[in-house]
């Protein structure tokens, strides 16, 4: 038999239909189709884009069936459908190649069965081209198609044979399979079952291709130039190439026994030649499986994918957090989808990350891309050099904002931070920090002040001014990080469901962000306020500060700074082409920013070119210095006589309360009433109006300068006095009158050890500047203690559950303005149940508001961002009911849909500012890699950190005079700008545009209508007219 089919295969490899020419035929048309399809990748992704503007046909296609890019389909039974043809259609052209390898001919039947299933595959792949916007016409799927179905087209007219790689569509088959399974069309059939139909898969697309491969090979023979010259010797013909091959396969222990050597030296050297060959393979194969196992547990190298790349090392007691909260917000904003200039990322940890961030990694592919972890510790030299620290663009100490014990999380940071400075000066360094007095302590070893920023201070005057001015808190942060709209967007239309005219003006503004840049030289010896006019007008945005080049200060909305030639100036926009018309093309502003922020070593601004005069810039209220002084002594004076006489029931030896005693008042200027009881903080509106000129008093700055000394007496209350009754008694009046008053703001504490950031809270709450003072009581489940009752006399304390009514009531809740709840660190690991408290008490406070008569504005932190839509079931319904599964041929039960649940980003609570999220926080230092600065800004809008005693302008919210009902929003911006302020954006009222709650609406473009009930965020100074006859 073998006799007789020999002829016929060497008949076969002579002949015409059979040749590596007509393969290399092959392959050249199949070159030249896939360029084709690459130019025509263009005009499909332009023919999607104008059909997801229009809202056509295609764009509801794919949305409906298909799916966009990553996204899934809204009916994946379509998609099940394409892929188990797939299956079907890959099998068949493999079975009919197998078969044409034995008739060697094609013959009607296989070719009708060929271009059935190739009418199907290019059918599908047309659809996947739609799908990705032509994005795809290099994936590996792509190029399969290509080369397995173009020869099948052509091989009866213009290239005749019968031999091709059709085989290789054995891997599309496995691949098709893979994709229906991860589709869920699958979910009925057991894990088993697909496993091993899956490994079955997987071992026979493995098979024929490596015997498809070996076949076309031996069929079509060499190369004509590529042959072999063979020896006659005593082992029989011999020559380089297969000694070369009989060294391989004896080496690696296959041993065919094919060939063998008959000689003595022959023999002695490949005994000597097997010895080596095992030992080799053995060393070299466990030194790859070490660095792979050195590589997977972090003890490798880290090596940038690409040349030049950028890389940031992140450090600190973050990488070990158990829930990797702030790590995992972190890389979700550095390396957020929309970036395309995203850095690569080190994790330097001395343990591996925690199961949650390593599942993030995996299933995130631009952090699988991006994110390298290695295993090691800033302190040692050895790893910095691992790490390619002194390459990288940033290094970041960031904290565990869930530690137990603050001061022993920042004392490390610190060291760290410290170590990493000290080394790498010339790497810029960002450190968070808990507690805001520990930056002190940075500063006292040599950190440098901009380099140290607090988390727990800046989400504590978030949330304060939050209370003060209704949803900041939403646009701050909003501003500072990259928003999901493309998202939210295309899961919209997949799941058919229509946005309200409200969420997609709040998207609008949430869409905006801040951007450094060097004003364009037509500006120089512009005010800043002219500059903020003239940018508005000309590209659309919001001037928002300016560095002042001699100090390196930011500073907020600085009206009557004369900007220079070269000035850094910030201003929210919806992306860095708005700014083009506007920016100095010449000059790097980066480098300009980094070099004068730590140039200022004066803790005011100094005069100069640009000289900055209080009357000009309009600062803070100053009061006359001899009032100040004697009223802060008398309360010095009356809080040391209570000590002393507390003390002095203890220890009768005590000394006097006339002994000095030096107690600053964090919460600005504290003056007693006539009466001797009743307080009043903070200057007077009337103080504010008659006031020829403002200027930052040395009141307001030793306030700040010195928080961290007020702070520490928070720290350890053992040694204090208990309250007596008669100070009970007086708190209890005190109390008394506040609820009766009403209007007043309560502050809870949800869990222990809440007290540094309630004192930050109500430090807020205290500025010297502010125009209207209202009373604060705080809810707390332990006694606050004796020191900070002594700091701020006129804020109430309750101790209790807040999550009872009657400690509610008790702290008048039914009479208050405004609550705000801190949620302290995370108490369960249960992400359902990481909020409940703070539900528990808002969803008390919601019961009770007819009852009351009024609906409590609140500020909630949050842990869970999903724990919004446990706090208010807001949904929308789909536009069209969903058809019912071809599959389960099953119906929705009447009732059950309870709508789609909107994103936490444009949930209502979100929009109006009631919510605040932690996990945003530790985004900000993520978004300073690519805005440096922006944490200063941060820091400056909430009155928080070392720049704060400088600012001159403050955020406010002011009713938009009824003037302006009906106009755009360019001539009230105008309006303000004349006042020597900026605004920032709207807070539109409930029911405009269908919205259930009032939304912030960032930078508003200038054509947007201004309707009766819209406040305005005005940043500026206290004595503005606007502020000070418009402001609640």
């Amino acid at each position: 038999m073998v006799a007789t089919a020999l002829p016929a295969l060497n008949y076969i490899l002579t002949s015409e239909d059979a040749s590596w020419t007509k393969t290399g035929q092959q392959l050249t048309l199949c070159a030249v189709v896939q360029l084709v399809l690459m130019a025509a990748a263009s005009p499909v992704r332009q023919a999607v884009s104008n059909s997801q503007a229009k809202n056509g046909w295609l764009d509801r296609f794919l949305h409906a069936r298909v799916g966009v890019g990553a996204q899934s389909p809204k009916d994946p039974e379509f998609v099940a459908t394409l892929y188990s043809l797939q299956l079907c259609a890959s099998l068949t052209v493999v079975v009919l190649w197998i078969l044409k390898t034995y008739v060697h001919e094609v013959t009607a039947g296989v070719f009708a069965g060929e271009m059935m299933c190739a009418v199907f595959i290019a059918f599908h792949y047309a659809v996947n081209m739609c799908k990705f916007s032509g994005s795809n016409v290099w994936s590996a799927d792509a190029v399969l198609d290509v080369l397995t179905v173009v020869p099948l087209l052509v091989q009866t007219t213009l290239i005749k044979t019968w031999i091709s790689l059709s085989f290789l569509r054995a891997v599309r088959a496995f691949r098709a399979f893979a994709r229906l399974e991860s589709s869920g069309a699958l979910d009925d059939i057991s894990d088993f079952t697909r496993a091993v139909i899956l490994a079955l898969l997987k071992f026979f697309s493995l098979l024929i291709c490596f015997a498809g491969v070996m076949y076309v090979v031996e069929v079509l023979g060499d190369f004509d130039s590529f042959y072999d010259n063979f020896v006659e010797t005593a082992m029989g013909a011999v020559s380089f190439y297969q000694m070369v091959y009989f060294v391989m396969v004896t080496v690696s222990t296959v041993g065919y026994g094919d060939y063998s050597p008959v000689t003595v030296l022959g023999r002695l050297f490949i005994i000597v030649f097997i010895i080596s060959g095992v030992a080799f393979f053995s060393i070299e194969t466990g030194n790859l499986m070490t660095i792979i196992a050195l590589t997977n547990s972090g003890k490798g190298r880290y090596h940038p994918r690409k040349k030049g790349a950028r890389h940031v090392v992140v450090a600190g007691g973050a990488i070990a957090q158990p829930s990797g909260q702030v790590i995992i917000a972190f890389l979700r904003e550095i390396c957020h989808a929309s970036r395309d200039d995203c850095p690569e990322v080190v994790l330097l940890g001395l343990r591996p990350p925690c199961d949650e961030l390593a599942a993030e990694i995996k299933s995130t592919p631009k952090l699988r891309e991006h994110v390298k972890y290695i295993c090691g510790s800033p302190l040692r030299k050895d790893d910095l050099i691992r790490v390619r620290a002194n390459k990288a663009t940033m290094l970041y100490v960031l904290s565990d904002t869930s530690a137990e014990n603050e001061d022993k999380e920042d004392e490390e940071n610190i060291m760290r931070g410290s170590m990493l400075y000290k080394l790498l000066p010339q790497v810029n360094l960002r450190l968070m920090l808990l507690r805001p007095e520990n930056r002190q302590v940075a500063a006292d070893i040599g950190l440098p002040v901009y380099y140290c920023f607090s988390v727990n201070e800046i989400k504590s005057n978030m949330m304060a001014t939050s209370c003060r001015v209704q949803g900041f808190g939403t646009m701050a942060l909003n501003l500072t990080r990259q928003d999901n709209n493309m998202a939210i967007l295309v899961k919209a239309k997949m799941e058919n469901v229509l946005i309200p005219e409200w969420q997609e003006a709040f998207m609008d503004g949430s869409s905006h962000e801040i951007y450094g840049f060097c004003m364009s030289s037509t500006f120089s010896g512009s005010t800043f306020q002219e500059a903020a006019v003239s940018c508005f007008e000309t590209c659309g945005i919001t001037l928002l500060a300016a560095q002042i080049a001699e100090t390196g200060i930011i500073l907020l909305s600085p009206g009557a700074h004369v900007l220079g030639e070269d000035d850094v100036c910030f201003a929210i926009a919806k992306d860095a082409n708005q700014i083009e018309p506007v920016r100095h093309a010449e000059h790097e502003w980066e480098a300009l920013f980094k070099s004068r922020r730590g140039s200022g070593t004066s803790d005011r601004v100094r005069g100069g070119r640009n000289s900055l005069t209080p009357g000009d810039l309009m600062s803070m209220v100053r009061v006359d210095d001899e009032v100040e002084a004697a009223e802060q002594a008398r309360d010095v004076a009356s809080w040391e006589d209570g000590e002393a006489k507390s003390a002095s029931k203890k220890d009768p030896k005590a000394p006097s309360s006339q002994s000095k005693k030096t107690l600053i008042f964090p919460g600005g200027l504290m003056r007693l009433g006539s009466d001797g009881k009743h307080i009043q903080v903070g200057p007077t509106a009337s103080a504010i109006n008659d006031s020829a000129h403002i200027q930052a008093g040395p009141t307001a700055s030793a306030l700040d300068d010195s928080a961290h000394i007020e702070a520490g007496l928070l720290e350890d209350d053992d040694d204090n006095p208990v309250i007596d009754a008669k100070a009970e008694r007086e708190d209890a009046k005190r109390l008394s009158e506040v609820v009766e008053g009403g209007g007043h703001v309560i502050v809870v504490g949800i869990s222990k050890g809440l007290f540094q950031q309630i004192f930050s809270i109500i430090k807020t709450l205290r500025k010297p500047w502010l125009i209207k003072v209202r009373s604060i009581v705080c809810i707390t489940g332990e006694r606050a203690p004796v020191k900070l009752r002594a700091i701020f006399p006129d804020v109430c304390f309750v101790t209790g559950v807040a999550q009872k009514l009657s400690t509610l009531i008790h702290a008048g809740a039914h009479r208050a303005h405004d609550v705000v709840v801190l949620a302290g660190p995370p108490s369960t690991p249960d992400v359902l149940l990481l909020d409940r408290r703070v539900i528990i008490l808002s969803s008390i406070i919601d019961s009770h508001k007819d009852s009351w008569g009024f609906d409590m504005r609140k500020v909630l932190e949050l842990h869970s961002p999903a724990s919004c839509n446990q706090l208010m079931n807001y949904s929308v319904r789909k536009a069209i009911e969903p058809r019912a599964s071809s599959f389960t041929r099953k119906k929705a039960a009447p009732g059950s849909d309870f709508g789609q649940d909107v994103s936490p980003e444009v949930h209502p609570l979100f929009a109006t500012g009631e919510t605040v999220f932690r996990q945003d926080f530790c985004q900000l230092w993520a978004s300073s890699f690519y805005t440096p600065g922006i944490l200063e800004i941060v820091e400056s809008l909430l009155c928080a950190g070392s720049a704060s005693p400088q600012q001159i302008s403050f955020i406010w919210l002011v009713d938009v005079p009824a003037d302006f009902f009906g106009g755009d929003f360019k001539d009230f911006f105008n309006a303000v700008a004349k006042e020597g302020a900026i605004c920032m954006g709207l807070l539109r009222p409930k029911m405009t545009m269908g919205a259930p709650k009032s939304f912030v609406h960032t930078a508003p473009p200038a054509a947007v209508k201004v309707v009766g009930g819209d406040q305005a965020y005005i940043l500026g100074p206290p004595t503005c007219s606007l502020i000070t006859s418009h402001t609640h």
